[in-house]
């Protein structure tokens, strides 16, 4: 985990690319019903203003109440890959929801009469998705190289 500010917004802002990056590929390829190399060109304009927005949910919002949820579970100072597997589960399951309102509003008809059944379709589609992401490669693969970079 990072310790040091530098650390903590390496890790933050390359952890927001990676779910962000990983996520809005997926999401292309829902609605293209296509696993297509198009799929994989995401627009620079999109991608900096949706990791933009992540950081700054997941700054104050998302990472402390993630922080607070698992420590509150496991107070005895359980094993640090059991912290970590728990903070990254707690932050999916709230970070989720929040990005899926926000492309429901920036990307599927705004403020409709249908914000909450398009929110909650984003939501479904997505949530299995970002948990997979983050455990498996987006988490990893961020913390591999914040260590790297510090060692």
């Amino acid at each position: 985990m990072p310790q040091t500010q530098k650390e903590k917004l390496l890790f933050s802002l390359l952890m927001s690319i990676f779910m962000v990056y990983g996520m809005e590929t997926y999401n292309h390829m829902v609605i293209n019903n296509s696993f297509s190399f198009s799929a994989f060109l995401i627009n620079p304009i999109e991608l900096v203003n949706l990791v933009i927005i992540v950081i700054i949910l997941e700054t104050f919002i998302g990472g402390p109440l993630a922080r607070k949820i698992a420590s509150y579970f496991y107070k005895d100072h359980p094993s640090p890959l059991l912290m970590i597997l728990l903070i990254q589960v707690c932050t999916v399951f709230l970070m989720c929801p929040m990005m899926s309102l926000v492309a429901t509003i920036l990307f599927k008809g705004g403020l409709s009469s249908e914000l909450l059944s398009i929110w909650l379709h984003t939501f479904a589609t997505n949530i299995m998705m970002a948990l997979v992401w983050q455990l498996a490669v987006a988490g990893p693969i961020v913390r591999k190289i914040v260590l790297r970079t510090v060692n």
